[in-house]
């Protein structure tokens, strides 16, 4: 039983992280990169705090009851979205044409969805890397302990949520091309230099590396939301979880394969080096979109 409500949990959670970034991007036009830069840093805000509620909770709550309290959550959350979001569909989008697959593959494959949706495949994977293969890496060759662990995840989740905040603003004015660029670049590189340094200094690079996920993140999906017409931002929504999903799983046990057997960190070398290239494949495949007045460095 324990599993079947974690399928259903799963369940749940996929039409939120599809959707939810597609709603936001119809209802605020003009600003979209800001309020989903906000919509994803409450989300890491909450898996920052998470953890600190549920020892909290712990020391009340016994057997199955945490479980319940976050059914609950859950619920209220649902009513919350059931009661207090406008339903954009009542307002014309029922009246677009019905869409095939032909088409959904078409817009798929077409020439700067699929560079963007290969980024979000190896943002996928270096998300996944720095939640499993990265902390296993510094514990086994770095000698990292409980305490520099957890100080590694804390500042991941705070440089996620800080770019996410930063990044929106600023890309709605100048543009999403150069933002997608430069957070593949930093994180290149810091995934590809940290096998050879030490503390504090892995820490430092490590943190850099994972804002530069967070902003590639977040440009990126504002992207796709602005490249497709309203009707198809649920389905390029979707798509996007879809690559990210495909990176998450397939990335950190290949990259972990090739760094697990010696200490240089091999795969995370050649992990920074495919960021880099699709870096490139982005500067000359992809055109710039911005939804407020500046001047971008990549028009």
């Amino acid at each position: 039983w324990y599993f079947i409500g974690r399928i259903l949990q799963g369940a749940g959670e996929a039409p939120v992280w599809a959707l939810a970034p597609a709603l936001l991007s119809i209802q605020y036009a003009e600003s979209k990169g800001k309020v989903i830069g906000i919509y994803n840093a409450s989300i890491h805000v909450g898996l920052t705090l998470g953890p600190i509620l549920g020892i909290l909770l712990g020391q009340t709550l016994t057997g199955n009851q945490p479980f319940i309290f976050y059914a609950l959550a859950c619920l209220s959350g649902a009513l919350m979205i059931l009661f207090l979001i406008k339903n954009i569909k009542s307002e014309g989008l029922s009246k677009q044409p019905t869409l095939h697959f032909r088409s959904i593959l078409s817009l798929l494959t077409t020439g700067r969805s699929l560079i963007t949706l290969i980024g979000i495949a190896l943002y996928g994977a270096g998300y996944g890397m720095f939640l499993t293969t990265i902390p296993a890496f510094l514990i086994r060759f770095k000698g990292f302990n409980q305490l520099w662990v957890s100080l590694f995840f804390t500042l991941f989740y705070v440089a996620i949520s800080i770019s996410q905040l930063i990044t929106g603003g600023f890309s709605d004015k100048f543009g999403r091309k150069f933002f997608m660029t430069f957070g593949l670049i930093i994180a290149a590189i810091g995934c590809a230099t940290f096998p050879g340094l030490s503390q504090p200094w892995i820490s430092i690079v490590l943190t850099i590396s994972g804002l530069g996920l967070g902003v590639f993140y977040l440009s990126s999906m504002a992207h796709l939301n602005e490249i497709v017409p309203n009707s198809l931002k649920g389905t390029i929504t979707g798509a996007y979880y879809l690559f990210w999903g495909i990176g998450f799983f397939f990335g950190p046990i290949l990259i972990g394969k090739l760094s697990e057997s010696n200490h240089s960190g091999l795969g995370y070398q050649l992990f920074g080096s495919m960021l880099m290239i699709e870096s490139l494949a982005l500067v000359f495949g992809i055109t710039n979109q911005k939804t407020s007045t500046g001047t971008s460095p990549f028009n």
